[in-house]
């Protein structure tokens, strides 16, 4: 994992689910941060409701 990916993963941990109150990445809602050499970031994740 590059520096800009663990800064990445470290920015998710912030972003709390409104309905459980828990961290996305606690969640285990992000599977996968890659960051290219021109800094475009792709997150592999999926969402806690269908709609």
């Amino acid at each position: 994992m590059t520096p800009v990916e663990q800064q990445v993963w470290d920015a998710l941990t912030a972003v709390i689910d409104p309905e459980l109150n828990v961290s996305i990445v606690d969640l285990g809602l992000i599977y996968e941060v890659v960051v290219d050499e021109q800094g475009c970031c792709r997150i592999k994740m999926s969402l806690t409701t269908p709609g």
